[in-house]
């Protein structure tokens, strides 16, 4: 699980910082207007890749944990379920492209970002196949080198002076070459595309559908704030609120990294080892408090002069924004924790049910917030923030109380007030100094934040050895000792 863990780190570390490049360059190229239009139609389309997808993600990994290699029969007709429901979604969202009049801009983006999306369904049902084997190098390395293609294609992109429609048709070579990687990978280990595919999809679209409506109910509730603002903001506003969410989805790295990697391990032992998988989750948990906090209070403290600094004058109201968004942060970790958890264990339909109520109580939170916000502040973005935080936070006290009630331990309780006071003093010894140039006050908070985690004996032995593992990884420090998990 370590090993894991350090292969997809490593991998997401270079796939943070292609992301960033790009949340800085791309905005400053295309300005607030292009940018929300673009946002508008990438948000569309990863509402529609759920139902692409159709729920065939999670139960590819689970199938392929629980009962070994045989169940890589199960890729062919995973991609040939994702082909035919592609063609279904690619209609509906056409439909809606042509019937939103948004624009010729917004009609041809929504084509190139539905081809693009074609390929990483395809690239990503491979992938999968290697995350259920445990097998986290491989996905690993093509996440990363097609970060690295999709950075570098719209560089080139910028640098000619290209279009919007250029940007976004560089994701999708990105996507391609990733595919063609996997494709060599998977073919020694079994026959990608059989004659009794068509036979098992209904075995997949049976097990998928749970999962399905838990990914569709995620992505709802993840995008429908940048489709309400669309409807009550200006398009200046789309693209505030969609720079600060870009910034504030790379933050949330760690926890994604960390719940891909424990997720079919999860779903192993979800029967066969039931204390072990809490102390997993346990260990998990305070892993994931331990990097929010300071993350989280980070950003409240740095956002305002960091988002001009990336973006220009145009965002100066982006800041304001990953501000509020500053504490989702904190409670977002745990969330993706508990969702990851109930997926494993079988109680994938109950945070479904949650997912799709914060997404239904989203809607009449940004029509009363967004249209305030933008009459007293000129930023219905702000709105759009806030609601983000109520929702986030009623999703953490149901997973805390319903999914994950065994982490309310005393000595668990203990250790999470320890960090909290830590980024407490964190933040009060950073607050003087938010209007400098944004690494002096990063530099202050993480000294301060390190010292109190020593003062209050917060990081365990197996922490530091993990620690020791990935900066060994980085070149920046000593190997520490191989432990078991």
């Amino acid at each position: 699980m370590r090993r894991n863990l350090l292969h997809m780190m490593n991998a997401q570390l270079v796939t943070w910082v292609m992301a960033m490049v790009l949340s800085v360059v791309v905005p400053r190229y295309l300005g607030p207007s292009t940018v929300g239009q673009f946002r508008l139609a990438t948000a569309l389309w990863l509402l529609g890749r759920i139902l692409v997808a159709a729920g065939t993600t999670r139960f590819l990994q689970l199938e392929i944990a629980r009962f070994g290699r045989q169940e890589l029969r199960l890729v062919g007709p995973v991609i040939l379920v994702r082909t035919a429901t592609f063609v279904v979604v690619a209609a509906a969202l056409g439909l809606y492209a042509v019937a939103s009049d948004q624009g010729r801009v917004f009609e041809v983006l929504m084509i190139i970002v539905a081809i693009d999306s074609l390929f990483y369904v395809w690239m990503e049902a491979m992938s999968t196949a290697f995350v259920g084997l445990e097998r986290m190098a491989t996905p690993a390395t093509v996440n990363a080198i097609v970060r690295i293609c999709v950075t570098i294609t719209t560089l080139v992109v910028i640098v000619l002076n290209g279009s919007v429609y250029a940007i976004g048709a560089a994701s999708g070579v990105g996507f391609m070459l990733g595919l063609i990687i996997l494709v060599r990978r998977l073919r020694p280990l079994t026959p990608i595309v059989s004659r009794n595919d068509v036979v098992h999809t209904r075995e997949v679209m049976a097990g998928s559908l749970p999962f399905m409506f838990s990914g569709a109910a995620l992505v709802l509730y993840q995008q429908i704030d940048i489709v309400v603002i669309s409807w009550t903001a200006s398009d200046a506003a789309i693209g505030w609120y969609a720079t600060a969410d870009s910034l504030f989805g790379s933050l949330l790295f760690p926890a994604t990294v960390l719940t891909a990697t424990i997720f079919p391990t999860l779903g192993r032992m979800s029967n066969d080892d039931p204390e072990g998988l809490r102390r997993i989750v346990q260990r998990a948990f305070t892993s994931l408090v331990l990097l929010a906090v300071p993350i989280g209070l980070g950003t409240v403290l740095v956002a305002p002069s960091f988002a001009p600094l990336l973006y220009g004058d145009d965002f100066d109201e982006t800041g304001v924004v990953l501000a509020i968004l500053g504490p989702v942060i904190i409670l977002t970790f745990g969330t993706i924790l508990f969702g990851t958890l109930a997926q494993a264990t079988g109680r994938v339909r109950l945070w479904t049910f949650v997912l799709f109520g914060s997404a239904l109580l989203t809607i009449p939170l940004d029509l009363a917030l967004v249209p305030w916000a933008e009459e007293r502040y000129s930023n219905g973005a702000i709105g759009g923030a806030l609601a983000y935080l109520l929702t986030e936070s009623i999703q953490f006290l149901i997973g805390l109380v319903v999914i994950a009630r065994f982490i309310a331990t005393r000595s668990l309780s203990s250790r999470v007030v320890r960090i909290l006071a830590a980024g407490g003093v964190m933040f009060l010894a950073g607050w003087p100094l938010r209007q400098s140039f944004v690494l002096i006050p990063a530099a202050v908070c993480a000294i301060v934040y390190a010292a109190c985690l020593f003062v209050f004996r917060v990081v365990t032995e197996d922490e530091r050895a993990m620690l020791q593992s990935i900066t060994g990884r980085l070149g920046i420090g000593r190997r520490g000792p191989r432990q078991a998990p």
